[in-house]
């Protein structure tokens, strides 16, 4: 029999009652259970991975299942709790799941029962023509699902194509027309898995902003942060509950990207208004500054043993049980922070500024077209960066290298906040190969903050007899010679980056981005 991901179907409750209890087209039904029905949990990430993908992860207590978007199910044994990817036990199913990100936990989004099934259908000499393997899922709500497999010869008649056009009129090979309870009509824009389990905020870090071309700046700069609160506010609970460093991370860049606004439309706005927004907002990431960077270090942990010899162990364990000490009262002060009334009457004051009834005095660039505006911007600051990119040689300084660092991050916001404006494929190239020339930038730069953040951590180790710990000290240094290492040999490949980024080919690609009647000047 065929075992095809084409021949994948959902079903409904009824649909299978259907199908199990009426013959049809000369075949007799057999509904034979292949395991207990068992509780489960369904675990996914706050960026709901396995969701968008079609899939679900259940724990069940004692195994891990995974079914797939195309209806297959892997199976695996675990004896711990799983709360990131690297919990999960070497086989097959924990390789289906590397696009999972190591960073994030996974985190329960329901529960319910599940039970495998196969479905035979007998002909009258008590054969078995076709079959349905079949998994049973219940989740919120008294919704239920059944994923389908369908099973045929090759050589299938009349009978089985007849059965298969009956299951395709009571099920789906997409899954929108008949998942969850019963057979309501708003389930076709749905997956099966937001059948099971619906989500009335799904969590989206990059929120698409479309934006009218003839839009005024400010109605644009409004609906920009508008759009980017909502996704800093839905991490607090995160930040708050602990459960992985990348909900810090998101909040944070969604602050950046507010102040790039705010910076981009400097003048659509009062500048009284703007700065006390700007002031909050800097408030905000000094507040949450050092429990980042904290975060950045614990990260590293992994690598820097990887990085060192047996020897040198010692030390990082005392380095790393201090960091961890730090890391917990930072963590404390910042959801002290987070859940103080203050805060949350300052966060939501920010939001309705930016509303349409909303308290912020107009600049007197407030009603230029918003398109104009971002043209002249995106211009400016993409002149500014080939400008820094070609003052950069074998010599430049890394305070050189940090402003160019900074002036990309300034180019790559704006563009990516405006895309709406502009044609996806040239967008997409020069945000790509903006993307590659920050990443070198980045990792540079990450070097060097490490290196700054180990003697910062060697500076707060307690003295033993008024001198550093020594196995620590070793261990730090040790560290140190290696990523000074790394980032000359990173230094290296800035300059590709850089050239990849300036060439010809890349300006053209920019200058598509803008009116054709808009020149583009050059940069060197």
């Amino acid at each position: 029999m065929s075992n095809l991901p084409s021949d994948r179907y959902y079903l409904s409750p009824s649909a299978v009652e259907q199908l199990s209890t009426h013959q049809f087209a000369g075949f007799t039904p057999e509904l034979i259970a292949l395991s207990d029905i068992t509780p489960y949990t369904a675990l996914d990430d706050f960026d709901q991975t396995l969701r968008k993908a079609g899939g679900l992860l259940l724990d069940t207590g004692a195994t891990l299942e995974l079914i797939e978007a195309d209806g297959r199910l892997f199976s695996q044994d675990r004896d711990a709790p799983v709360m990131f990817k690297s919990d999960i036990p070497d086989g097959e199913l924990a390789q289906r799941l590397n696009h999972l990100s190591p960073l994030r936990r996974l985190m329960p989004m329901g529960s319910g029962l599940w039970q495998r099934a196969r479905l035979d259908f007998v002909d009258a000499a008590k054969g078995v023509k076709c079959s349905l393997s079949m998994v049973f899922l219940t989740g919120a709500a008294d919704r239920a699902v059944a994923v389908a497999i369908w099973h045929e010869p090759e050589q299938a008649d009349e009978q089985v194509h007849r059965l298969r056009q009956r299951l395709s009129r009571l099920g789906t090979g997409t899954g929108p027309d008949s998942i969850g309870p019963g057979d309501e009509a708003d389930q076709h824009d749905m997956n099966w898995v937001d059948a099971l389990f619906p989500l009335e905020h799904p969590y989206d870090a990059k929120p698409t902003i479309r934006l009218d071309q003839d839009a005024c700046a400010d109605d644009a700069a409004n609906e920009i942060v508008a759009a980017l609160i909502p996704v800093a506010r839905a991490n607090e609970p995160g930040i708050i509950a602990d459960h992985d460093s990348e909900f810090l991370h998101d909040y944070r860049i969604q602050l950046r990207k507010i102040r790039s606004v705010l910076g981009q439309y400097k003048k659509v706005y009062k500048k009284s208004d703007i700065e006390s927004i700007k002031d909050l907002l800097s408030n905000l990431m000094k507040m949450t500054g050092r429990l980042r960077d904290l975060d950045v270090q614990l990260l590293e942990r992994p690598r820097y043993y990887d990085l060192l010899p047996q020897s040198l162990h010692a030390g990082l364990d005392t380095l790393f049980d201090l960091i961890t000490q730090t890391r917990e009262v930072e963590h404390a002060t910042v959801a002290e922070l987070l859940s103080s009334d203050s805060y949350q009457n300052d966060i939501q004051k920010l939001s309705a500024m930016f509303t349409p009834s909303g308290a912020l005095a107009k600049g007197r660039h407030a009603r230029k077209p918003a398109r104009a505006h971002a043209d002249k911007l995106l211009l400016k600051r993409f002149r500014k960066v080939c400008k820094l990119a070609a003052r950069i040689d074998l010599d430049a300084s890394d305070k050189q290298l940090h402003s160019l660092r900074i002036h990309c991050k300034k180019l790559r916001y704006p563009l990516e906040l405006s895309a709406s404006f502009y044609p996806a494929g040239p967008l997409n190239a020069q945000i790509a190969a903006l993307k590659k020339l920050q990443d070198t930038l980045g990792r540079y730069n990450d070097y060097a903050v490490q290196q700054q953040n180990l003697i910062k951590a060697l500076l707060d180790i307690p003295l033993q007899d008024g001198a550093p710990d020594i196995e620590v000290a070793q261990s730090i240094g040790a560290l140190i010679a290696i990523l000074r290492t790394r980032q000359r040999e990173e230094r290296a490949r800035i300059h590709k980056s850089i050239e990849r980024f300036t060439s010809e080919a890349s300006q053209a690609s920019f200058k598509s981005l803008i009116r054709p009647e808009t020149p583009v000047a050059s940069a060197k």
